[in-house]
């Protein structure tokens, strides 16, 4: 019963700024867990401390129960994520393949002759041609470069994958399209998603639980229908209220709230 990953007490400081307040949480193994709450509470901070591309000031961040460092040299990379920009989460001067392997290459000793059938491969799995080896990252479109994005994260093999607002750089039509991707990516990899969002409608249709942060502190959790249904914290409820739509059911969201009950809310807030 040990969790995937657990965050304990995690506290993040920038010039004597704390924006991670002593959090905590797990995720599960196969679990897909959203964090949401507005621009600069911490949620993006939250998830580079996770994914090691930045230290905690304080806390600790266990994997299988055991201390997660990046190790330096080779080696499977457990957590790995895509990020909000595709565009410029790439050199745009290189080639696909180019950016592909430089992932591959910190995985596992490889020549890039070797590299071209699992690049291909992958490339296929993100639903691109294979002719896409070829293309200069510059030349394509946001959706294609977060395929390629996605595609990068998935070939150093890891188990649980960070989409820090994946998808809010890209057209509503293309959104869709990503997202019909992470869930077939999940379902045939057996991946564990951890979905950073200020989207709730995105969350709701991704996640199985949802994590509420506001300035560096969660301030509730629960399950996506349990919090977003039935919100029991003022800023919950006003972060419900300010979504285009919602009763959460298998069919996804379906009406706005009445600006009456948005009102109610803020003014309680």
């Amino acid at each position: 019963n040990t969790p995937l990953l657990e965050v304990r007490d995690l506290r993040k400081t920038y010039d004597e700024m704390e924006v991670v307040r002593g959090i905590n949480f797990t995720v599960n193994e196969g679990e897909s867990v959203g964090i949401v709450g507005e621009s600069g509470c911490g949620k993006s901070t939250t998830a580079r401390i996770i994914a090691g591309l930045e230290p905690p000031t304080e806390g600790e961040i266990l994997f299988r129960g055991e201390p997660y460092r990046l190790r330096p040299g080779r080696g499977r990379s457990r957590i790995n994520m895509v990020f909000q920009d595709p565009v410029a989460s790439f050199d745009g001067r290189m080639t696909v393949f180019e950016s592909l392997y430089e992932a591959l290459s910190h995985t596992e000793s490889i020549s890039k002759k070797d590299a071209l059938e699992p690049v291909k491969r992958m490339l296929k799995t993100v639903e691109l041609p294979e002719v896409y080896t070829d293309r200069l990252v510059s030349r394509l479109s946001g959706g294609e470069c977060q395929r390629v994005g996605i595609a990068r994260a998935l070939l150093t093999k890891p188990e649980l994958l960070i989409c820090d607002e994946a998808t809010s750089a890209l057209d509503v039509s293309v959104q869709a399209q990503i997202i019909h991707l992470l869930h077939q990516l999940k379902e045939e990899l057996n991946l564990t998603y951890l979905f950073i969002s200020h989207d709730l409608g995105l969350v709701a249709g991704m996640c199985s639980r949802v994590l509420v942060m506001y300035q560096g502190q969660l301030v509730e959790q629960g399950s996506v229908r349990s919090v977003l249904d039935n919100p029991a914290k003022p800023y919950t409820k006003i972060l419900r209220a300010s979504a285009d739509a919602f009763t959460i059911d298998e069919n996804g969201r379906t009406s706005s709230l009445p600006d009456a009950v948005t009102e109610q809310m803020k003014n309680e807030f």
